[in-house]
């Protein structure tokens, strides 16, 4: 699954592949350059192969 995360502070777009666990989408991201860690956009698509 491909995940977009955008960062409402600074407008700053990551695009990481993640996999769900527990429920829960992981990706590993922490933070944005702009030291945010709570305030993101997050959208995710899964991937057929």
């Amino acid at each position: 699954m491909m995940v977009t995360i955008r960062c409402l502070q600074c407008g700053e777009r990551f695009l990481l592949k993640g996999r769900v666990k527990k429920g829960k989408i992981e990706t590993g991201f922490k933070r944005c350059l702009c030291d945010n860690e709570n305030d993101f956009d997050i959208r995710n698509e899964t991937l057929y192969s």
